[in-house]
């Protein structure tokens, strides 16, 4: 958390053949330490959060940078989207919420 920003990327087959689409684990442990996370556009994680609101997303090298310069420049915008991000996930993506989810599901199988 003492970064000003974490990069989340995720893994993208260049020929697309094998999609991936699970969020990094590295999202929601560096949003629990209350860090700025960037992300790239992968659709799991912008199901889970808001992008704007919970962390940022960029779409390319370009943008990565244009949104990386900006946040660096606007350190309180940086530091709210940050804690409303800690907030989302302490409140709703913890092992605990993982835990209780599986054993609902596997509670209900007959």
């Amino acid at each position: 958390s003492a970064s000003k920003i974490i990069l989340a990327t995720h893994y993208h087959d260049p020929e697309n053949r094998f999609p991936v689409y699970q969020a990094s684990p590295r999202v929601f442990e560096a949003l629990a330490c209350g860090a700025f996370v960037i992300c790239d556009d992968q659709r799991d994680v912008f199901s889970l959060f808001k992008d704007g609101e919970d962390l940022v997303q960029f779409v390319d090298l370009n943008d990565l940078t244009n949104k990386t310069s900006y946040y660096l420049a606007h350190p309180e915008e940086r530091k709210e989207i940050a804690a409303k991000g800690r907030q989302n996930v302490l409140k709703n993506h913890t092992y605990i919420h993982r835990i209780k989810e599986l054993f609902s599901k596997v509670g209900n199988r007959t």
